[in-house]
């Protein structure tokens, strides 16, 4: 599931008195480190080697940016990862704190949801969720996960020719599975 996306993943930088250079980062799965090091990369083939580098302050959970003398960086949609927003420019080598977290896990709950489930509910409304959990791998490893306990919902149908099955956040956003498999084994019982 990528972090990353179109809808986050842009931002500009040039020297002072330039224009600017838009910077795209790719769609995928990225923590701080491996999203500073792809800028960098990026950066670096645009000529513009270590113009800006990005740390996080594990005390304030922020991001910090360090911009080398004599450029300056436009947050685009990148910044709702980072927690900046605006124009920042350095004269000299600048260190800047964001005033927002690192929003870098958008996904805090993954919830399966069963078009034949009843009974669950998420935020007082009634919803098809089967099952929710929060992957325990780091980005882009399998996710394998097996309930510690079975939960038996009641069945919204008398037969069953066919169920839809679908993954969201917490937030009912559909996940996107990047073309990757998805298996799920239900087990059901009559009462």
């Amino acid at each position: 599931m990528p972090n990353i996306n179109s809808s986050n993943n842009a931002l500009q930088v040039a020297k002072l008195n330039e224009p600017w250079v838009d910077i795209t980062v790719d769609p995928g799965c990225y923590g701080l480190m491996n999203l500073d090091k792809e800028i960098s990369r990026m950066l670096e083939e645009k000529d513009l080697p270590k113009a800006v580098r990005f740390k996080a302050n594990y005390n304030t959970f922020k991001c910090v940016m360090i911009i080398e003398a004599g450029y300056k960086v436009k947050f685009g949609t990148l910044g709702s990862v980072l927690g900046f927003s605006g124009l920042y420019e350095a004269k000299t080598r600048q260190r800047y704190e964001a005033k927002h977290t690192i929003q870098i896990l958008p996904v805090n709950s993954i919830l399966v949801h069963c078009d034949l489930a009843s009974g669950s509910y998420l935020n007082g409304q009634m919803e098809p969720i089967v099952y929710s959990f929060f992957p325990q791998v780091e980005p882009g490893e399998k996710i394998i996960e097996k309930p510690v306990e079975y939960i038996y919902l009641p069945v919204s149908s008398d037969i069953i020719r066919r169920m839809t099955v679908w993954l969201t956040d917490q937030n009912q956003n559909l996940l996107d599975l990047r073309e990757e498999e998805l298996t799920i084994r239900f087990h059901l019982r009559s009462c």
